[in-house]
């Protein structure tokens, strides 16, 4: 007898078909993990010169002085509920650099799963969720904000961002009062914890300007960004310094220079000088490629503008304060840690492009066009492990910034520190006369030199090197103190 063999023929699925299952099912665990594998050893990092000692020695922290956390200002910033989380650890735990870096890096994998449930609210899109959250996850523009124990101000103001936006959705989709309330709240909570949120209300303006127009809602966000704003700047003591707007070219150039970074991170410092700014738009051009490429395939895909609208404003709206557009009371116009909250609509929207079917996906060259694009996302990730490195301690930050700009004094001078703090006097004053060598006009590595000589007992070169320091700081009532009492041992 014959037997019908196409009866017992099994059908295996395809790898695809396994990976795609695979991924439904575990692909937030499985960029979570991943996750932990790059960033776990910044648990054996430590302190680090760049504003660290700001927070570990704070005695409104120290002492858990709560009308103090509200009132005053920690390294020019105003973020009481960051500094609360501060004083928290330090009660409980005491200031212990794996304890501080493991914080940091929970915030962080907290971010990745509120961002991970939000999109998937939002889109119907997995592979759009998958490649936005394991991208940020993973960028090495956002090692700074991870890896810095000073920076847990952007990973606990993202957390309520995130969570402003989903619950802003839940009222955009059910016009829940609870869910305003909610959204409300967690914005506050934002700006309490770094004040680069307080443009959040834009972004919803856009959103009910594209659709239900409810702008009477959006009259307590904008309230509270107003008091707030005024209440940061007086912190900071700079309303008496208050600037008109300044030029608008600024703002192209900011928001040109993070998708520079994005796709080309070899420039990447912890300290952007000039020197290094000119570097990245110098060696700008595949970054302008990638943007070419994404802008045709989303016009040719003929996806959705509206999309495209809320992407821009996000990005542009809250890199304003760090454009210095406004006067905002920052010393810096580029730094990496600015790319955290506002990076993100740029990984979502290029996320958006690479793997959402528009009109034409038919086409034989769409297929093959995301895939570019899906490669050169995935690319910069390849630096994300050195990029980590860096922040191990103070030694390895600033010998990472002289590497991209040996005239940074700055860098210099705060190298030597690390090495005096070491009792390596000998490489201290190397690199405190290299500071010298760069800046005559700066006293503070004279004064570093004559800590040197001081400590070893040799009075006298001390005393020439503070002399130094005094002709450029003759006003400085601190150095003359210690000029005195040195000549009078």
């Amino acid at each position: 007898m014959e037997s019908n063999s196409s009866q017992f023929t099994i059908r295996t699925p395809p790898l695809r078909a396994y990976l795609n299952q695979f991924l439904n099912s575990y692909g937030l665990a499985v960029i979570v993990l991943i996750t932990l594998g790059v960033y776990l050893r910044v648990l054996a990092f430590d302190y680090n010169t760049y504003d660290d000692g700001s927070f570990t020695n704070a005695p409104s922290i120290l002492s858990f002085d709560i009308p103090g956390l509200f009132t005053k200002s920690v390294a020019f910033d105003y973020i009481p509920l960051t500094l609360t989380t501060y004083a928290i650890e330090h009660a409980i735990f005491g200031f212990q650099p794996s304890v501080s870096h493991g914080i940091n890096l929970f915030l962080h994998l907290i971010n990745v799963v509120v961002l991970f449930v939000l999109l998937n609210r939002v889109f119907s899109n997995k592979m759009l969720t998958l490649l936005t959250c394991f991208v940020f996850a993973l960028h090495p523009m956002n090692v700074e904000s991870v890896a810095w124990f000073s920076e847990r101000k952007g990973l606990l103001s993202t957390f309520f961002v995130l969570l402003s936006v989903l619950k802003y959705e839940d009222f955009f989709k059910t016009s829940g009062l609870s869910s305003l309330f909610w959204s409300f709240t967690f914005y506050l909570f934002a700006i309490l914890s770094k004040p680069v949120a307080l443009p959040l209300p834009f972004l919803f303006l856009v959103f009910e300007l594209m659709n239900k127009k409810r702008l009477k809602t959006l009259m307590p966000f904008f309230g509270i960004m107003i008091v707030l704003y005024s209440v940061h700047m007086y912190v900071r003591n700079v309303l008496d310094e208050m600037a008109p707007v300044a030029s608008a070219a600024r703002v192209p150039k900011s928001l040109w220079f993070y998708i520079v970074n994005f796709f080309n991170p070899a420039y990447l410092s912890a300290y952007y000088t000039d020197v290094v700014a000119t570097e990245v738009f110098t060696n700008s051009l595949f970054a302008l490629l990638c943007i070419i490429f994404v802008i045709v395939l989303f016009v040719k895909s003929q996806l959705s503008y509206k999309f495209f609208l809320a992407s821009l404003v996000w990005y542009s709206v809250l890199l304003l304060p760090q454009s210095k557009v406004l006067f905002f009371g920052l010393n810096f116009f580029y730094s990496d840690r600015y790319f955290y909250l506002a990076g993100l609509s740029l990984i979502v929207f290029f996320a958006y492009v690479a793997t959402t079917h528009g009109m034409f996906a038919e086409k034989r060259w769409v297929k093959p066009s995301r895939y570019v694009l899906l490669f050169a996302m995935i690319l910069p990730l390849r630096q994300t492990w050195s990029q980590v490195e860096i922040w191990r301690n103070s030694q390895t930050l600033w010998q990472s910034v002289i590497d991209k700009d040996p005239s940074n004094s700055m860098a210099l001078n705060n190298l030597g520190i690390s090495y005096f703090h070491q009792n390596n006097f000998e490489k201290a004053e190397e690199h405190f006369q290299n500071a010298v060598a760069v800046d005559s006009q700066d006293a503070k590595p004279l004064i570093n030199i004559a800590a040197i000589y001081e400590r070893k007992h040799d009075n006298a070169k001390a005393l020439s090197y503070l002399e130094k320091a005094l002709t450029l700081k003759p006003e400085n009532l601190e150095l003359q103190r210690m000029y005195q009492e040195l000549k009078a041992k």
